[in-house]
């Protein structure tokens, strides 16, 4: 038997052991964004350049008007557990593969079916989610609906805002949102969408910019590149980099729109 005073902390101590949320760990990934895809699908070199490495995830954005022939564009998420890499004329919602499209509205009570668009009835999207080590990183994807007509649109920006903030009230603290505007357009959606880590485009180079510990990616529409995000335990990003790329790494500075 033991003494009332030393078994009550004792106790106390295991139950709030018990109930204590485990730590989080780093969450490592490696990201590509193409934005144009082999053209004969099939080969082992080309299904390397599309296909992820574990920890990792390729998107497909289907944004050139003058290659696709669909009536809206959308990004398409190549996991790895997808065993072969498809061209893409395959590369379809109705397909096997996870199609974001944030601010488009399919029209869908309920997504599914790997979709992750726009929902009208709920006022926001739905965030392809994906588990990096014990951490969750949510991924939004903002279509341009008028190619040629640049500009951003209030509109995206709100219900973007509206799905960050639904997010973060599930504990969901990194979030990585892919753009279909150029790169110049990023700093103001850092700006305007609080709770978005990393935005990525492509743009004519392999480049990033971190600062304030939240990062814009910019990749080059002419190679593979491989971007590597590590977010440390408590949801910040600790590593935002291309191969070989020099540290651009500034916690001090922030990041400001140019060109606007």
């Amino acid at each position: 038997m033991c003494r009332f005073s030393f078994c009550v902390p004792v106790v106390m101590s295991c139950l709030l052991a018990a109930c204590s949320p485990a730590e989080h760990a780093e969450a490592h990934l490696h990201v590509r964004f193409l934005t144009h895809l082999p053209p004969s699908p099939g080969k082992a070199d080309l299904d390397v350049v599309a296909l992820p490495p574990q920890e990792g995830i390729t998107f497909y954005s289907a944004q050139n008007p003058k290659v696709e022939s669909q009536p809206f564009s959308y990004v398409t998420a190549i996991t790895p557990e997808t065993k072969l890499y498809s061209d893409s004329a395959s590369l379809l919602p109705q397909a096997s593969y996870p199609v974001l499209a944030s601010n488009i509205d399919f029209g869908l009570r309920k997504n599914g079916d790997e979709v992750y668009s726009y929902n009208s009835y709920k006022g926001r999207a739905d965030a392809f989610i994906r588990w990096y080590g014990s951490s969750r990183v949510a991924f939004l994807a903002l279509i341009n609906p008028y190619p040629g007509n640049e500009g951003l649109h209030e509109r995206d920006l709100t219900l973007l805002r509206n799905s960050v903030d639904r997010l973060q009230e599930k504990g969901i603290r990194n979030i990585v949102l892919l753009s279909q505007y150029p790169t110049r357009f990023s700093p103001e959606l850092l700006k305007t969408i609080r709770g978005v880590d990393v935005v990525i485009s492509a743009g004519q180079q392999t480049q990033t910019t971190v600062a304030s510990k939240r990062c814009i990616a910019e990749f080059s529409q002419t190679k593979p590149d491989q971007l590597t995000l590590i977010f440390d335990p408590k949801g910040q990003i600790n590593t935002c980099s291309f191969p070989n790329e020099k540290s651009r790494f500034n916690t001090e500075a922030a990041i400001t729109p140019k060109g606007l």
